[in-house]
């Protein structure tokens, strides 16, 4: 059958008592339901991170990126069971003897106590990462509300010293790292350091050792001076050649003060053989001792000549000698050079040897001292800004809630029944009723005797209309 508006509120008039009585009996156990349930309380804590730096003592800054992750990490971690282990201890809740039979009841003593105890604890905490914020709340439901403050303090606490626990436990395992390492990097400094002086006193070095520039002054010296000897020799060689050759024509020979006497004195005496050949016979004895005068001449300045060229042979043979020295010493002093550079570069690797290992022992001391107070110290970057207290009202069951709701399902079991009540045993109720369901044309409507009775039924008239059973004759 069709259920219209106009039949529905007709339905609900006509049977309003059955819909009164579904609604009262939903209503009825609604508050039933709520008196039954038993009462919990949830207590609120809340704490903030300073995530500008996750290490207050080395103050290394957290990248942007790392925020999300370092805020989930921590609502982890607030609800791990190495928390809610220790919240569980603090609390005295691992003493309990009620919580302690529950625990046998449940699983006949087998496993770990303080595991099925934190998994209790973890169904009933929730925690609430605010959104664009460093702050992280915490919530405990808990059936008396002391304990739900205490469970939540608990729980918080625990959370803080874990923080810093493990933020010593890492850096003491650090700390004994780098302490093993410091050792040994203080060792090789110690090495490094002898292979250097023994590098220096074996080579006679000295800090700020100047004998290099003084060698190599020497060195560039002696080289000037085999160099100028090599010329000189090359110079002798070249001006003795030529005295071998063409002894008239060489500098050497005619600047000599005697050859050059004799050549002046040859002249004179050619001069005046001539003169004499032109007045006297060649058999003169004047023309004659004039013609030996020159011959004896000649033969004195060819023995001065030969005597200028053996000197010159004799200075290039001392200038070939002085190059040999002087060739001599530059390899000479070349060699210990170059050993005083190899002493003085090996003593450069040994310091850069040294130097590394002091500022890698220095970068690990460092490290190390470092670790050795962050094991020590007992900072963290959790402040706890809300502190849990005894709630004043239960938070469950929602009394307000749940009324709301049993009005609505009441009223809905109402509508319901009274649907259902219609469809099982429907009822003709108007004029359109008659038409839709018999399919005849009403002629009339009978009279309204609630009407006729007076006022005091008047209310029966407008709550309950005249019925007629489908079973019965109309007219």
């Amino acid at each position: 059958m069709n259920m219209t508006l106009s039949r529905l509120l007709t339905t609900l008039r006509a049977r309003w008592r059955e819909g009164l009585l579904a609604f009262a009996l939903v209503l009825a156990a609604g508050v039933a339901l709520n008196a039954w349930l038993p009462r919990q309380y949830t207590a609120e804590a809340a704490v903030m991170l300073d995530v500008r730096t996750a290490d207050p003592i080395a103050g290394t800054p957290m990248q942007p990126l790392a925020v999300t992750n370092y805020m989930a990490t921590q609502v982890d971690l607030l609800l791990s069971e190495r928390v809610l282990r220790g919240a569980l201890k603090r609390t005295g809740l691992d003493q309990d003897a009620e919580l302690h039979e529950r625990w046998l009841k449940a699983t006949q003593g087998r496993g770990d106590k303080l595991s099925w105890l934190s998994d209790g604890v973890l169904k009933n905490a929730e925690v609430v990462p605010a959104r664009e914020s460093n702050v992280i709340t915490l919530r405990y439901t808990d059936r008396t509300d002391q304990r739900a403050a205490e469970v939540v303090n608990a729980i918080v606490e625990s959370y803080i010293a874990t923080t810093v626990e493990l933020r010593a436990e890492g850096a003491r395992q650090q700390d004994t790292f780098f302490d093993q390492r410091a050792k040994a990097l203080r060792e090789a400094v110690q090495r490094a350091q002898a292979a250097l002086s023994e590098h220096q006193r074996q080579a006679g070095l000295v800090a700020n050792d100047e004998r290099l520039d003084i060698e190599n002054a020497r060195l560039s010296d002696l080289s000037s001076q085999l160099l100028a000897a090599r010329n000189a020799v090359q110079d002798s060689a070249a001006r003795l050649s030529q005295a071998n050759r063409q002894p008239e024509h060489s500098p050497d020979v005619l600047g000599n003060p005697l050859v050059s006497s004799l050549m002046g004195e040859l002249a004179r005496q050619q001069v005046r053989l001539r003169e004499l050949e032109t007045r006297l016979q060649s058999a003169h004895p004047s023309v004659i001792e004039a013609r030996t005068t020159i011959d004896n001449l000649r033969r004195e300045i060819e023995a001065q000549r030969a005597t200028v060229t053996a000197s010159m042979g004799v200075s290039r043979a001392v200038g070939e000698s002085r190059v040999a020295q002087l060739q001599a010493a530059v390899d000479t002093q070349r060699a210990k050079v170059l050993d005083l550079k190899l002493k003085r570069e090996r003593a450069e690797v040994l310091q850069r040897d040294l130097d590394n290992a002091v500022q890698a022992y220095g970068a690990v001391f460092k490290r190390s001292d470092t670790a050795s107070m962050e094991g020590q110290a007992t900072l963290n970057n959790v402040s706890r800004i809300k502190e849990a207290t005894p709630p004043p009202l239960p938070s469950r069951p929602r009394v307000f809630l749940n009324l709301a709701v049993t009005l609505v399902l009441g009223v809905v079991a109402a509508l319901v029944t009274v649907v259902v009540r219609e469809v099982r045993d429907p009822r003709l109720r108007d004029e359109g009723d008659i038409e839709r369901v018999l399919g005849h044309v009403a002629l009339g409507r009978l009279p309204n005797h609630d009407a006729l009775r007076g006022p005091s039924d008047h209310w029966r008239r407008l709550v309950a209309p005249p019925q007629i059973g489908m079973g019965g004759r109309h007219g």
